[in-house]
């Protein structure tokens, strides 16, 4: 299994503005969802300007792309997840299962498994989502050994977000960087590991409702 080597690690006494791995682990249980996509506009882009960001999105063209189910189990009943015993997603729509645990007080997905038609692949590298005490603006920067690259991660912004059904507020944004290929992971604070949404510029916002 590859394994991020990582350049920095920052530990830290969580603050109101600060992530707070303790209360952002996943519940042990089965979440119903459903997928939506939404594509960019020509040339049109989310604004991503500062850390306080609001999006109304109640009005664009949003697809669904059917329903699926998130499962989260734990592996082992000796070591819990805050002790850094690992932990797993299983979405199954996909049939993916994206294994976690904690490196030191870090969050790291170690790889993705997709299972097809009676092979898997396998998604690399591992990556590391944040870590505790993270602040606005804290950068975490790692070497991708599978890549040959280096990439960071940011806590980049909280967002409030207006969907045609709903608005939801106080929404954590990490940035995930490599060359020039940006993409936003967009998280409630209590559930750091499961994504509600995922916003690759040029391409679109995929999301997943509840």
């Amino acid at each position: 299994m590859n394994t991020a080597w990582l350049m920095m690690l920052l530990v830290d006494t969580p603050t109101t503005a600060s992530v707070d791995l303790r209360n952002g682990l996943s519940t042990w249980d089965t979440h119903e969802v459903e997928r939506f996509y939404y594509i960019d506009a020509l040339g049109e882009r989310l604004p991503t300007h500062g850390t306080a960001w609001h999006w109304e999105l109640d009005s664009v063209a949003w697809h669904r792309e059917g329903e699926g189910a998130h499962t989260v189990w734990h592996h082992s009943a000796e070591r819990t997840p805050a002790q850094g015993g690992a932990f797993s997603v299983y979405e199954v729509g996909k049939q993916c299962i994206s294994f976690h645990r904690l490196n030191g007080d870090t969050l790291v997905e170690d790889s993705t498994w997709v299972l097809t038609q009676g092979y898997t692949d396998i998604w690399f590298p591992a990556i590391p989502y944040c870590w505790q005490g993270q602040a606005l603006g804290d950068t975490l920067w790692y070497y991708d050994g599978n890549a040959g690259l280096r990439r960071f991660t940011t806590f980049r912004a909280r967002l409030d977000v207006q969907l045609p059904w709903a608005r939801v507020e106080n929404l954590l944004v990490f940035e995930d960087r490599i060359l020039d290929h940006i993409r936003y992971r967009i998280h409630h604070k209590e559930d750091l590991v499961r994504e509600l949404a995922r916003y690759h510029v040029q391409d679109g916002m995929y999301l997943r409702w509840p």
